[in-house]
């Protein structure tokens, strides 16, 4: 019989099992032994059947696999051309990272392989939840997200929004800059100290500090020197990278009226934004490829991290 005949027998025969099943349940409590007997020997039967037809089913399974491993072992894999970005979020809140989450999305172009011949499958390695475009692939094994790419589609052109997944069990250590800020308001003036430590080492391309402290601010002096913009009222402090503990200074007036005695206990600091871009993943996340999902190699992607609501508070 063929792969798909056993297959939708096997549906059938399961479905026919758990009717049985049930009905034997029911039976336990009516008293009718003669009819007992002959569902019992009839769900025997039954399981037995479905069980030579799942061995069945895996016997086809590794054939199948075996067949494709042998008619694509000389081929060589596609060049495929594509990108992985990373959106990476946390709260720093009394130097504890807490709400840490990553979300990350795949796009592939210029994927060109013979379509008639074997089919191409994808797999996401340290990841916990792969939310896939049913339009360009086709699921093969959730517990190990294995998937299958659609050979109806034109995959000659760039795809984006190919896959998405999240990370929601980063260690912090995978946060990349701790933030401690120090708040002292006065009554004529804010005096802000904002410690930043590097956790790890990144391949910054960008990375900026930004502090909303209010279109009114007045008299800014700031070490090392950031850029205030009036029109959004923050302050910004771009740096090439961060090798080492850096503390940014910064000491505001605001213009107008002047600030009350005991405003620092209804004051609330503002938030501390982290923005950056990076050259790098920040996860383990890899993905891989091949024509048969047992045997699949590292597919090379361009990487990048970026920010998404990374501030202190």
């Amino acid at each position: 019989m063929s792969a798909r005949v056993v297959m939708d027998l096997a549906e059938i025969v399961s479905n026919y099992v758990q009717s049985l099943e049930r009905f034997d349940k029911d039976l336990q409590t009516d008293g009718n032994a003669n009819l007992e007997s002959v569902v019992s020997q009839e769900l025997d039967r039954s399981k037995q059947l479905l069980a030579q037809l799942q061995v069945q089913q895996q016997q086809q399974h590794e054939r199948e696999i075996e067949r494709l491993q042998k008619a694509t072992e000389n081929v060589p894999l596609p060049e495929i051309n594509g990108d992985i970005v990373e959106t990476m979020s946390c709260v720093i809140s009394d130097d504890n990272i807490t709400d840490v989450s990553l979300v990350g999305e795949v796009a592939i172009s210029n994927t060109n392989w013979n379509r008639e011949a074997s089919d191409l499958y994808m797999k996401f390695n340290n990841v916990n939840c792969v939310k896939i475009n049913e339009d360009l692939l086709e699921v093969v094994d959730l517990v190990e997200n294995v998937y299958r790419l659609n050979r109806g589609r034109d995959w000659g052109n760039g795809i984006s929004g190919l896959a998405k997944y999240t990370v929601t069990n980063m260690p912090q250590v995978q946060c990349p800059i701790l933030v401690t800020p120090v708040w002292q308001f006065r009554e004529d003036e804010t005096i802000s100290m904002i410690n930043l430590r590097p956790l790890i080492s990144v391949n910054y391309t960008l990375l900026k500090v930004c502090i909303k402290i209010g279109k009114d601010a007045d008299e800014i002096l700031s070490k090392p020197t950031g850029y205030y913009n009036q029109t959004d009222g923050t302050i910004q402090w771009d740096l090439p990278s961060l090798d080492e503990d850096l503390v940014l200074i910064m000491r505001y007036k605001k213009s107008g009226a002047g600030t009350h005695a005991g405003v620092s206990s209804r004051v609330k600091p503002p938030h501390v934004r982290i923005d950056f871009t990076a050259s790098q993943l920040l996860t383990q996340v890899n993905v891989e490829y091949g024509y048969s999902p047992d045997k699949l190699t590292g597919l090379p992607l361009n990487v990048m991290t970026i920010s998404g609501n990374y501030k202190a508070e």
